[in-house]
This record gives structure tokens, C-alpha cells and sequence, in this order.
């Protein structure tokens, strides 16, 4: 998991990831890759650093993340596509047949220890960056602190423990810096939690303006707090870190359709998510050309060049459909139907329909690139997690304040007063799932609650009905609920033991 690699900062990859109000600023082009040693000489080199810390978000959120958090759980599945089996790697993910040399468990590792080392770098470097800003200086320390805590939350969600890095690697060729056993997730979680009660000391409590929105704040610093503590069961302390969220400044949006609205990016309701714009230059966003049905053609994505040529993933499950109550305003916002006769040969399909995400089907100008973003934290989230952390400190009907006001927005009644903390502990997770569908969060709050090992059985068993290809998928073992370290990794660091079970 600790990459055997020479250090450099890749300095203006990351600009990219900042937000399309400073045209300007964010279409400046890399030239090249500078060593870290010829970096690091003022406080526009140290930006741009920053810069290229938030750069891998983007590759995991395009490439690996929907894959590993929503594929692998009951909220999507695949169109299987009997002509082209380049796929299989990720097929595999969902239907729990993957082998320890998944392309996309190695893709998501190696990505999230490239954002870690682009922050140890930084943070060993920036005090002997001449500042004329301290301000500034103290901003983007929070900032690549609640960056690394990100990457490494991520990465034990997914993995469990792995080796904590805290330092930048600067020489290679000594392997005490980088051949490290992994750490077990008692060191690993205390350590995130110090960066971020310092990171949240250190940024804008609320929104930025102009050319900085887009970069993280103590709002998403306390978030990410609040998600470790209820990953530990600490309620009172997740709590407290939801509360200092909602007094930052946040808002629920009116319309659920418009929190995925290209023109409405970085909103009242955003914490954190990331940047992308359209531009022929490989910054912008694909998802949906990922998501629609590999047989729609150009009828979804828009008529260009361009059609969905490795597409047909992470379709919407009939689980997850059949979830959505009756009025919930969130069920067409977030899913769309493909029809055309023929479609029922599939059996992702209801009828001849095929459901697709449709949070991130936008217009777009440029060819096989869309301007959509991707949410990482947002407001609903806190108070649906700070419903769930009262409820488990028996303050059930004050839970059911926030909890209401995520389902008024959604169209829906509130609940009854006088739940017992049982059903409403059911409610919350009801509502975790269908307001946060497609969102990257399923498979973690599966994990989190421990309802990952039933409810993935026993979807599986739905799943396999009928479909004689899947006879001997899901296979759910309680090993298989964190993923195999990447097999590179275990070549390369003699100290790294694989997870138990592979």
C-alpha cells in the first residue's frame, strides 16, 4: 500500500480542481513535472501544490470510487454485456468473485497514497516557504490535513487497517521510509481525528467566494470528523461535530434535482465535493457515459461523436427502486428509465426499461465530457447522521427533527412521533440509503451499521433468481467485506500481510 516511488509534485495538475468562477486561474495548462526540491519557493508554488494534493479525488471519484463503495453494495449492478467481457474485473466486485489483483482495488489504492504523499510533501516543506499571507499559509495546512485524513479515511473504509504515512519519503532507496507493516485502526483513526480538529482550527468555518469555492472547509473538516466518530460508535462526540457543521452555515436546496445541477455547483447545501468542468483537456466529468445502458446510443448522452462504449454499470438495482416510497420526490430526480424493445433480454431490466442514475445526466457541450460534479459531503448527510447519533443516545424525538426535515424536502410525511429507538434506528437508514443513492456512501453506512453480511446475501439471493450466469456469485463471507490488499503492493513491501482470507 506504500508505494515504492520517487516523490515529485506534479505542481499544476491539481489546478484543475478549483471552481470554474476564476476561468482564468483554472485553464492554466501543466508543462511538466518539477521536482519537489526545485518547488516550494514561494506561496504561489505552495498553492499550486495544494492544488495538486485535491488532484487525485478526481480520479478516484471517475475511476474507482462508484465501483468499491456503490456497485459493491445492493444499490447497483451491471448490464451484462455478452460481447465485450473487458469488464470482468469489476463485474466481479459486484458479484463478490473478485481475486486480490483487482485492477480496481490497486487503482484505488495507488491514487489515494499519491494524494497522501502530494500532502506529506507539503506539509514538510511549507515552513521554509517565504509567506507574505500567513492567512493564507494557515488555510492550506488545514486544507491538506483534512486532505490526507480524507484519503485515509477512504482507504480504511475499504481496506481496514493499512500503513500509515505521515512523512515525506525523501530518499527511495532506504526502505525504512516506505516498507512499513500496516497500522491497526486504533493508531490510524486518532491520528485523522487530530488532523482534522486541527484543520478545522485553521479554515473558513463557512463557504468560500469567488476562485476558492470548491476548497475544503472546517465544515468538511468537522463532517469528516463526525463520520469517524460514528464509524467508532463515539455518538456524543459525532454529534458535536455535526452540530459545529450546521453552525457553519449550511442549507437543505428547495428542489432534491438541482443539488446536481451543473450551473448550481458548490451550493448552500455542499460541505465538499469534487470539481470538474467541461474542457477538452481531460478535466471534465464522464459519468454518464459510464452509467447509461451500453445500448442506448447516443439517445442519453446527447447526439455527438461520442456514444456510452464501456457503459452499463452501476445501474440501479430493483432493490434499491423498490425502496423509494410512494411520492418521494428523490426517486426521478436521482433514476431514469431506457426504453426500447428488447430491452427485457436484460436482466437489469423492468420490462423493456432499463434504469440508469440520472443525478449526473446533464447537457453537455464538449464531446464525451460532462460539467457535472461529484458530491462527497453535503448537508443532508449531517443531519441524517445527526438524527442517527441522537437516536443512539436516546434523544429519539429530537432525532426526529432532523430526520423530517430531509423527508419534507423529499415530499414525504414526517414520521410519528413516539418511534421506538429500533424503528427509528430502520428509518435512518432508510432514509441514509435513498437520499444519499449513487453518492458513494452505501457500502460504508453498510459497513458502519454492520447490516452489510445480511442485507448483501441476501440481495444476492434476489439477484440470482433466475439468472443462471450468477450460480456461483455472492458468496458473501464475512472476509470479503474488506477488500484484498493490492497484490503489487504485497510485492513490493515485505512487511505488508495480506487481509484475512485472501
Amino acid at each position: 500500500m506504500v508505494m515504492k516511488t520517487y516523490i515529485y509534485i506534479v505542481a499544476l495538475t491539481g489546478v484543475f480542481f478549483l471552481t470554474a468562477c476564476n476561468d482564468d486561474f483554472i485553464r492554466i495548462e501543466p508543462e511538466s513535472s518539477i521536482s519537489a526540491n526545485q518547488y516550494f519557493k514561494n506561496q504561489e508554488e505552495a498553492t499550486l501544490a495544494v492544488n495538486g494534493a485535491y488532484a487525485p479525488l478526481q480520479n478516484l471519484a471517475s475511476n474507482n470510487w462508484w465501483i468499491l463503495s456503490e456497485l459493491r453494495s445492493d444499490n447497483t449492478t451491471y448490464q451484462y454485456n455478452e460481447g465485450d467481457r473487458r469488464n470482468l474485473p469489476l463485474e466481479q466486485i459486484d458479484d463478490f468473485l473478485m481475486q486480490p489483483n483487482n485492477p480496481h482495488t490497486e487503482g484505488f489504492s495507488s491514487a489515494s497514497y499519491a494524494g497522501i504523499s502530494r500532502c506529506n510533501v507539503f506539509l514538510n516543506r511549507v515552513n521554509n516557504v517565504p509567506f507574505t499571507d500567513e492567512q493564507l499559509k494557515s488555510r492550506l495546512t488545514g486544507e491538506i490535513l483534512f486532505l490526507r485524513a480524507l484519503y485515509y479515511f477512504n482507504l480504511t473504509r475499504f481496506f481496514g487497517a493499512v500503513p500509515l504515512v505521515t512523512e515525506e519519503v525523501t530518499a527511495p532507496d532506504n526502505d525504512d521510509q516506505y516498507v512499513l507493516p500496516k497500522s491497526p485502526l486504533e493508531e490510524i483513526y486518532p491520528q485523522l481525528i487530530a488532523y482534522l480538529e486541527q484543520a478545522a482550527s485553521l479554515m473558513a468555518e463557512g463557504r468560500y467566494s469567488a476562485g476558492d469555492k470548491g476548497r475544503a472547509t472546517a465544515g468538511a473538516a468537522n463532517m469528516l470528523l463526525g463520520e469517524i466518530y460514528m464509524v467508532r460508535g463515539e455518538y456524543e462526540l459525532a454529534n458535536n461535530a455535526f452540530q459545529k457543521v450546521e453552525e457553519s452555515g449550511y442549507n437543505l436546496l428547495d428542489n432534491y434535482a438541482s443539488i446536481f445541477d451543473p450551473g448550481n455547483k458548490n451550493h448552500a447545501e455542499s460541505i465538499f465535493e469534487v470539481q470538474y468542468f467541461e474542457s477538452n483537456q481531460g478535466k471534465g466529468s464522464n459519468f454518464i457515459y459510464r452509467f447509461a445502458p451500453f445500448n442506448s446510443g447516443q439517445e442519453i448522452v446527447g447526439d455527438n461523436q461520442f456514444i456510452p462504449y464501456n457503459a452499463g454499470f452501476n445501474i440501479p438495482t430493483h432493490d434499491l427502486i423498490n425502496t423509494y416510497e410512494v411520492g418521494d420526490k428523490r426517486k426521478d430526480a436521482s433514476i431514469a428509465w431506457y426504453t426500447k424493445e428488447g430491452n427485457d433480454s436484460f436482466d437489469v431490466a423492468v420490462g423493456n426499461s432499463i434504469p440508469f442514475i440520472n443525478k449526473y445526466n446533464h447537457g453537455h457541450a464538449v464531446p464525451g465530457v460532462t460539467n457535472d460534479n461529484f458530491p462527497i459531503f453535503r448537508y443532508a448527510r449531517t443531519l441524517l447522521l445527526r438524527a442517527e447519533a441522537l437516536n443512539e443516545l436516546n434523544r429519539t424525538a429530537e432525532a426526529n427533527n432532523y430526520l423530517s426535515r430531509v423527508r419534507e424536502r423529499a415530499g414525504l410525511a414526517a414520521l410519528s412521533a413516539g418511534l421506538s429507538q429500533e424503528n427509528f434506528r430502520q428509518a435512518v437508514h432508510h432514509e441514509l440509503q435513498v437520499e444519499l443513492a449513487f453518492e458513494n456512501w452505501r457500502w460504508s453506512d453498510l459497513l458502519r451499521t454492520d447490516h452489510a453480511l445480511q442485507t448483501m446475501k441476501e440481495h444476492g439471493e434476489r439477484r440470482k433468481a433466475g439468472v443462471s450466469r450468477l450460480a456461483n456469485a455472492y458468496n458473501v463471507m464475512p472476509y470479503k467485506l474488506l477488500y484484498p490488499l493490492p497484490v503489487r503492493e504485497l510485492k513490493l513491501n515485505s512487511k505488508l500481510e495480506q487481509n484475512t482470507g485472501w
